[in-house]
């Protein structure tokens, strides 16, 4: 019997952690942080979780990077006293992974301005469970913090860019909340990071939600959102930046740019001279301030090494209505942007091209720009194609097709000449050096058509003679106006 409950006690020790479970070994960078738990535990299992994430952080980080499992943290307040949540190290950077709840708020309480609420530095994992599923879980600046950013990247990692992930969870910042930065600010990422399922929300004025700059060769940002809440000053979308700060071979998109303060735009593209080319991608926007009537969807400013693809754009609401006089795209001077499969609505126009010897196009509501570029001579004919659909040409600076009532008569001498009135263009065009063919109806006697003449970028004469001794006219003329 002795020997019996010698081999029975052995087997038991041998069999329960395999069925009951085991903390990890201490030297495991494996911690639990949870709303039960106390700074004083040790992290090693759920029954022993730490408090906060900073301190798990601080945990994990000294034994050379590992996971914070905070899934079960669902609320959080923080202040100045607990420090923002870091994932991860600076210098040296240490890899982190930051697991978080499927729901609940952590409620972001610093001051002073020059911190985030929560920042990804080099090679962290920011990973949350809340894409499209019921309630996001959301990290909160509240409404007397004043922060750098709500959630953002190291500014400045060592190297120049780092690598990070992160997914499925939202940033917000409260009316009343100071963001200096952004909402999300998505900056010095290398090729394969990914961030996706984001959500960037702003209450409060003057603040940019969704900010991405400075990232690189192939990083990827897609599925993620700025709604800037019609609050005054804020922009839901800023894309690149001034000097070296632009975007480099980035892919962009699906992308979410909703309700911007009125007078902005719902996605400011800021171009940059270190800038390689990013395609930014299915956007969709919603413009709801009704008193705001002409400022463009989108705005691009600034000036790049190689060309910004827009590609699938659409504006899904324009609370202006028909009072509407917006373009989707407004393209600065210097500015270079390819753009593809523009959905036009709201007042049917199009893009607004700044750059020298371009111009408008505008095919009207519904209408679809399949193809337009600032860089190549070729596409400057996209307005001529833009100007058809099944009902005929619409007339545009490219390409204008009317009639006109305007005449004259001739003397009754052969060779005698007569000037019509000023002609008026049905659209203006941008300087006099545009052609004009018309050609004469309903004639009285030998009438011919001589010259016209260009007398500015509104409005053209017809000079016509006679070819035999008898008064001459036409009734009408039908006309074709082109510009290069």
């Amino acid at each position: 019997m002795t020997r019996f409950r010698v081999f029975l006690l052995f087997f038991l020790i041998a069999w329960a952690p395999t069925a009951f479970g085991q903390a990890y070994h201490p030297a495991d960078a494996y911690r639990y942080v949870s709303s039960l738990g106390s700074n004083s535990n040790d992290g090693l299992s759920p029954g022993t979780a730490f408090a906060t994430p900073q301190h798990c952080n601080a945990v994990v980080v000294a034994l050379g990077g590992g996971t914070c499992d905070a899934r079960t943290l669902y609320n959080f307040t923080y202040m100045n006293a607990q420090g923002p949540v870091a994932v991860g190290q600076h210098s040296p950077q240490t890899a982190v992974t930051l697991l978080l709840p499927p729901y609940g708020t952590w409620h972001c309480q610093l001051t002073g301005g020059t911190a985030d609420c929560l920042e990804a530095l080099a090679f962290s994992s920011v990973i949350g469970a809340s894409s499209g599923q019921g309630n996001q879980f959301v990290i909160q600046a509240d409404s007397f913090a004043s922060v750098m950013d709500v959630c953002g990247t190291d500014p400045s990692p060592v190297g120049g860019a780092t690598y990070i992930h992160m997914e499925g969870f939202q940033c917000l910042a409260q009316s009343g909340a100071t963001v200096s930065g952004a909402v999300v600010n998505i900056q010095r990422l290398f090729d394969t990071s990914r961030v996706f399922d984001i959500s960037a929300t702003t209450l409060s004025a003057n603040t940019n939600a969704l900010y991405v700059h400075s990232i690189c060769c192939g990083a990827s940002v897609e599925r993620v959102k700025g709604d800037a809440s019609n609050a005054a000053g804020s922009v839901p979308c800023t894309i690149g930046g001034s000097g070296t700060d632009g975007n480099q071979g980035a892919d962009i998109g699906p992308i979410s740019c909703t309700g911007p303060g009125s007078g902005k735009n719902a996605i400011a593209m800021i171009q940059g001279s270190g800038q390689a080319g990013s395609r930014i991608h299915d956007i969709y926007t919603e413009i709801n301030s009704a008193s705001d009537t002409s400022t463009p969807v989108i705005g691009v400013t600034g000036s790049s090494g190689l060309v910004d693809i827009i590609d699938k754009f659409s504006l899904g609401v324009d609370a202006a209505g028909l009072s509407s006089t917006r373009y989707m795209v407004d393209i600065g001077a210097n500015s270079s942007l390819i753009i593809r499969n523009l959905q036009v609505s709201g007042s049917g126009n199009g893009i607004n091209d700044h750059n020298a010897g371009r111009g408008t196009i505008s095919p009207g509501w519904n209408g679809v720009i399949t193809d337009y570029s600032t860089e190549n001579v070729c596409c400057a004919l996209a307005s001529y194609f833009a100007s058809l659909d099944a009902s005929g040409i619409k007339n545009d600076k490219g390409l204008q097709l009317f009639d006109t009532t305007a005449s004259c008569t001739t003397a009754a001498y052969v060779g005698a000449t007569c000037t019509t009135a000023p002609i008026t263009l049905p659209v203006a065009e941008p300087d006099t050096n545009y052609r004009v063919v018309c050609t004469g109806k309903g004639a009285t006697n030998v009438p011919v058509v001589t010259s016209t003449t260009n007398s500015s970028p509104t409005q053209f004469t017809i000079t016509i003679a006679a070819l035999t001794a008898a008064p001459a006219s036409f009734n009408s003329f039908d006309c074709m106006v082109g510009h290069n």
